[in-house]
């Protein structure tokens, strides 16, 4: 029984990760050999040319607003699981003390 309470704490806490939002963070790195050049000579301005390596990040952070609502739904039927695990555990210890029950009367 205790197992069963121990798992259904687990999942609520699991459950309720999902109120925080997501956040991910990505980078990216490239080199380039060739790099477009423009071959227009223009007087009296320099055009610069491009880098031939490029670097970037970013980063997003995600709050799903329909998964708020299912997180409820979801400890409820996290709730109604346990307690039904709970419910068979106890019917198998019935049936398990009523066999040694049986079994000691009938050693009698």
């Amino acid at each position: 029984m205790a197992l069963v309470d121990q798992a259904k704490e687990y999942s609520i806490e699991n459950a309720n990760k999902n109120y925080l939002p997501t956040i991910v963070v990505n980078g990216q790195a490239s080199y380039q050999s060739q790099v477009t050049e423009l071959p227009i000579k223009i007087p009296n301005l320099t055009l610069p040319s491009l880098n031939k390596d490029q670097y970037r990040i970013y980063g997003e952070i995600n709050q799903p607003i329909t998964d708020l609502f299912n997180v409820k739904n979801q400890k409820e039927l996290i709730n109604t699981s346990a307690e039904i695990e709970s419910q068979r555990t106890e019917v198998e210890l019935y049936k398990l003390n009523e066999r040694i029950t049986n079994l000691y009367f009938g050693i009698l």
